[in-house]
């Protein structure tokens, strides 16, 4: 049986324990992998014969290099994912805004109304509150008109 340890990490900051993929060639041919957990020292305070195992594969060096680029990759998928978030947040914001000016306009005095100006301003709002204080800038003066009847 061959053992293979490969791509360790450090699990912590103490560095004492290692995440690392075990390739196992057996001795019928056959291949298994597996993540394997490796601490530094057994209960008694010796060093393991695994963890020996993977420094005879691989240098502290290495290991410290892989660990470096795997948080690096995690901080980077954080990030990109931070910002998907963001985008779809952005759109969800902007249906919502875009649902809210249709219902607006579905207002019969609204609708009806004649007031090109406060109109588009409606149409062109960037934003819930922006659309809101205009429609009801446009219902007021609708209700303050003498010859409407609201």
């Amino acid at each position: 049986m061959k053992k293979e340890w490969k791509h360790p990490f450090w699990d912590n900051a103490a560095k004492d324990r290692l995440t690392v993929r075990l390739n196992i060639t057996h001795d019928d041919g056959s291949f298994s992998t597996t993540v394997a957990k490796v601490s530094k020292f057994d209960v008694d305070g010796k060093i393991t014969s695994d963890y020996e195992e993977v420094i005879e594969q691989n240098t502290l060096q290495q290991i410290d290099t892989f660990t470096e680029e795997r948080l690096e990759r995690h901080r980077q998928e954080r990030e990109a994912n931070i910002k998907k978030q963001q985008e779809r947040n952005e759109e969800k914001r902007l249906e919502d805004l875009f649902n809210a000016k249709l219902a607006t306009f579905e207002i019969p005095e609204i609708k009806e109304s004649t007031n090109r100006k406060l109109k588009a301003k409606i149409r062109k709002a960037k934003n819930q509150i922006e659309m809101q204080a205009y429609a009801t800038i446009l219902l007021m003066e609708i209700m303050n008109d003498p010859g409407e009847s609201v």
